[in-house]
């Protein structure tokens, strides 16, 4: 995949998309599991999330359909949260003028992290993406 346009024609979007929301401050994201052992430690920072997932700019390419446990932690706020989500797409991405690189990296809960994602997105700590 070379482009967001690629991306989002082999990706199907579902028209009723859930709403997104930014993170207030720095939210630190760390990704765990079997299917990203051996790319070091994967890690990044929360882009957007919503009630079924999330982008994060992580510092590894991570492959599509893996298994991921992923940790948020908030210290300020002292909340931490661990949920299992599945990686539904990766996408490298460089912005050689503001010297930014990352992997945005889409990621869908599992419905077991519902109610902690509803009580996390009513924290305090995010405002919708209008």
């Amino acid at each position: 995949i070379e482009s967001m346009e690629e991306l989002f024609a082999v990706e199907a979007r579902p028209t009723n998309q859930a709403p997104r929301y930014l993170p207030l401050e720095t939210t630190p994201v760390r990704l765990e599991g079997s299917d990203v052992r051996g790319r070091g430690r994967v890690f990044g920072i929360l882009a957007n999330i919503s009630d079924t997932g999330a982008c994060i700019i992580a510092n590894a390419n991570v492959p599509k359909d893996a298994s991921v446990l992923v940790s948020l932690r908030i210290p300020p706020r002292d909340i931490e949260l661990d949920m299992r989500a599945r990686v539904v797409w990766c996408l490298e991405r460089v912005e050689p003028i503001k010297e930014i690189a990352g992997y945005l990296t889409g990621l869908r809960f599992d419905e077991a992290a519902d109610d902690a994602i509803l009580d996390l997105l009513q924290s305090g700590v995010f405002r919708p993406n209008s």
